[in-house]
């Protein structure tokens, strides 16, 4: 979308709306369908207002990688005096561990 010439009202306009919704939490469509806003039209000024301010606008959010690290939750694990293994996460319930373990036949914690 080449802008010809500058609006400044217009440009406001588009500033305040991509702002808005930023904030809203909504997807670009959600956002602009109950304003009569086309999502097309909200990309090319997006697009077009970072490159007025020298910014770089992904094309799309799934091109952008972060690293991550995947840490297991600590588990508590309980055997049972029948052999059975009870294992849940530490951050659980000690009253609702109580009843499981009653409920499995184990004696009473």
């Amino acid at each position: 979308m080449g802008m010809r010439r500058r609006d400044p009202e217009l440009e406001r306009f588009w500033r305040k709306t991509i702002r808005e919704h930023a904030r809203s939490g909504r997807s670009i469509r959600e956002f602009c369908l109950p304003l009569g806003l086309s999502a097309a039209s909200f990309y090319a000024w997006r697009k077009e207002i970072a490159k007025r301010d020298g910014n770089v606008v992904e094309s799309s959010p799934a091109t952008t990688f972060v690293p991550v690290r995947v840490v297991s939750d600590p588990v508590v694990e309980i055997v049972l005096p029948s052999g059975v293994i009870l294992r849940t996460p530490s951050v659980v319930d000690p009253l609702a561990v109580a009843r499981w373990v009653a409920a499995l036949g184990g004696m009473p914690c």
